[in-house]
């Protein structure tokens, strides 16, 4: 269960990773000839259960947050990197948290599945890595956000890649008013066609 600090791949220099612990991992690679000789990782299978993994958010030099999309991080694993390839990815009850100084935001029980994987360094731009069936769900999570006086509740969420569609579960919103009085919004049940993933992907955003 010790945490997953470093890889090297060589000619390159080393990643840290921000896995700060997880309970299982399974990880099995199809050549280790293209790792060595090829800047090639092509997984088989990739499993981690109970992943716990804890992220920095930088300030720019202006004193603005710097988000950071999924586009940024695989330009990142480019550096190490020219093709990753993975048929069975799973994630199972994985926990994020998100430092932000003496704020943080947190959020656990997620899940994650991918039947088909692949990230090529090409022409640089932006191509959906996610090939085959993918989803993502979160079950009864404890959601901590960097406001604490705005409280968070879901029973659960669910997004299929392959039909766009994003499934909530008894969802509500708690906070202050201007008057300080308590606020707030609950929904019993929503359901979303038309999922916008590739922008998702572009731009870390959610539109639907």
């Amino acid at each position: 269960e010790d945490g997953i600090r470093d890889i090297g791949v060589p000619g390159v220099q080393t990643c840290a990773l921000p896995i700060s612990s997880c309970k299982r991992l399974d990880l099995k690679v199809e050549s280790i000839i293209g790792l060595l000789f090829r800047r090639t990782l092509d997984l088989t299978t990739l499993i981690v259960d109970q992943p716990e993994i804890v992220l920095q958010r930088k300030q720019k030099a202006n004193n603005q947050k710097a988000n950071r999309s999924i586009a940024d991080v695989q330009h990142q694993l480019f550096d190490l990197f020219d093709l990753l390839k993975a048929e069975n990815v799973r994630i199972r009850d994985g926990a994020l948290r998100i430092n932000e100084g003496e704020r943080y935001f947190s959020i656990n029980h997620i899940h994650f599945a991918v039947d088909g994987f692949i990230l090529e360094n090409k022409s640089g731009a932006l191509i959906d890595p996610f090939q085959g069936n993918t989803s993502f769900e979160l079950q009864r999570p404890d959601i901590h956000l960097p406001d604490s006086s705005v409280r968070v509740a879901l029973h659960n969420l669910y997004l299929d890649k392959s039909n766009g569609n994003l499934q909530i579960d008894s969802f509500s919103l708690r906070f202050q008013d201007e008057d300080l009085e308590d606020a707030g919004i609950q929904l019993a049940s929503l359901s979303v066609n038309g999922f916008d993933w590739q922008q998702f992907l572009e731009r870390g955003s959610i539109q639907v």
